[in-house]
């Protein structure tokens, strides 16, 4: 058998990039193996790594295990004839094509946000048979940061987790959920300039890193941000991408499991500046269709449930042209204390709510009516429209 060397290329990359680079690696002779099961607590219950064969599995224990045995230490790799920093990784009695590799890779980059300073590409090496199969048993992985940034980053990143830890209620998962998508929301500003170069550029705005240490990130930043504070409350979360019908640009949000019913949740566009909102918070399969394409939708579990969508639990999802009920409903969350009210309106029921909340002056005088007794009034409001969520959103003026 010979050994053979090629240099591989993250899959998921050219969703929201350009411009990924290949390594031209040099291999060393001697050969690392780290322990599969060391670190298995800590990754045996998330989404992708459940996904993959028993064989699989193991690999991606030895990349968990080898990352987590050199982030704090002098690792390096040979490239281009230069030391870069990154970890070589033997997989004992692997017998991996080229898309086992990928399935693999890709999994463990997208379970585990934490490793926010792992290269999204990678390098692998293998041996070919006389039949001219290949078998591959050596992954390559870099850095982005030398040791000492590594740590220093990591720190800084533990130490926002660990406070927006410290303020999560502790009630079911819906309230844990939201708590963590809305802080990602009011922390992270998208950054336009990023989303414009490619990762090579900006790489940290692709980042939980990006999102809650600097406050900058494009929708993946965004993503991977909910996604590691939903892994640290132990919900299950994957990242889903596709394209947005709106423009045909990429796109990458959340699939989560809260209270056993599977949602997808999107912190990126629930983020509307000043004020976050849950337009895209816990929505079905048919609900993201309309706004988005999902990519490979046939591995991912068809959501259906609605008892977590915020529309339902806070009974704001309009069924009725009658406006006595839709102020009705309003005047509810004025109750409750509200400054953002959103209704969701079922098919064919949204132009009759646009109409009917257009006209302030008549949505005020019926919404008063019904808070007579509580001493409120109905507050001045701006109306924001998300057509294709069927969603209008009341936001009460400074």
């Amino acid at each position: 058998m010979r050994k053979i060397h090629i240099a591989a290329l993250l899959l998921a990359c050219t969703l929201f990039l350009g411009g990924c680079h290949l390594l031209d690696y040099i291999a060393p002779l001697t050969e690392d193996i780290y322990d599969a099961q060391k670190y298995q607590t800590e990754y045996a219950d998330h989404w992708q790594y459940r996904q993959l064969t028993e064989e699989e599995q193991r690999c991606y224990g030895h990349l968990y295990t080898a990352i987590q045995d050199t982030k704090h230490t002098e690792s390096y790799i040979t490239f281009n004839n230069a030391q870069h920093p990154g970890v070589r990784v033997y997989l004992p009695d692997a017998t991996l094509n080229e898309a086992s590799v990928t399935r693999i890779y890709q999994a463990f980059f997208n379970d585990n946000p934490h490793f926010f300073y792992l290269d999204r590409t990678y390098s692998m090496e293998g041996v070919q048979d006389i039949s001219g199969a290949t078998y591959y048993n050596v992954l390559i992985l870099q850095y982005t940061l030398p040791t000492q940034q590594r740590t220093q980053a990591e720190q800084k990143l533990q130490a926002i987790v660990d406070a927006i830890l410290a303020e999560c209620p502790s009630s079911d998962d819906y309230a844990i959920e939201q708590y963590l998508h809305d802080e990602v929301a009011a922390r992270c500003t998208y950054d336009t300039e990023a989303a414009e170069n490619d990762s090579d550029a900006v790489p940290n705005a692709y980042t939980a890193y990006g999102a809650l240490v600097e406050g900058k990130a494009v929708c993946e930043g965004y993503a991977k941000a909910l996604h590691l504070l939903l892994n640290k409350k132990s919900i299950p979360s994957t990242l889903v991408t596709g394209v947005s019908k709106e423009n045909d640009e990429s796109h990458m949000w959340n699939l989560v499991t809260v209270n056993g019913e599977n949602y997808h949740v999107d912190p990126t566009w629930d983020d509307s500046g000043d004020r976050v909102q849950h337009t895209y918070f816990n929505l079905t399969t048919e609900m993201v269709l309309d706004s988005c394409t999902i990519d490979n939708a046939e591995s991912l579990p068809l959501c259906t449930a609605t008892k977590d969508n915020p529309f339902v639990r806070n009974d704001t999802l309009i069924d009725t042209y009658e406006r006595q009920v839709i102020a009705q409903k309003i005047a509810a969350r004025v109750q409750a204390g509200d400054t953002t009210i959103q209704l969701r309106f079922t098919e064919g029921k949204l132009d009759n709510g646009i109409l009917f909340l257009k006209n302030q002056t008549l949505l005020s005088s019926m919404v008063n009516g019904h808070l007579a007794d509580s001493g409120l009034e109905m507050w001045d409001y701006e109306l924001w429209s998300e057509r294709s969520q069927n969603v209008l959103t009341l936001i009460k003026k400074a």
